[in-house]
């Protein structure tokens, strides 16, 4: 059985990956206008949190 903690990382990770896909295509389309000083902080920040998450299960 596997376990749920890779079940709920894996999740949202695919969360994570959507919503980026998303906010990338509406800064692509002119929907929405962001700093590259917010949008790096954006990024980083989420990485951080998946890489938090995923050490925190070990």
């Amino acid at each position: 059985m596997p376990d749920r903690r890779q079940h709920w990382l894996a999740s949202a990770f695919v969360l994570v990956a959507v919503v980026s896909v998303a906010g990338l295509v509406s800064i692509a389309g002119g929907w929405v206008q962001v700093g590259s000083e917010v949008l790096g902080l954006a990024v980083g920040a989420m990485l951080i949190l998946l890489f938090w998450a995923g050490i925190r299960g070990r």
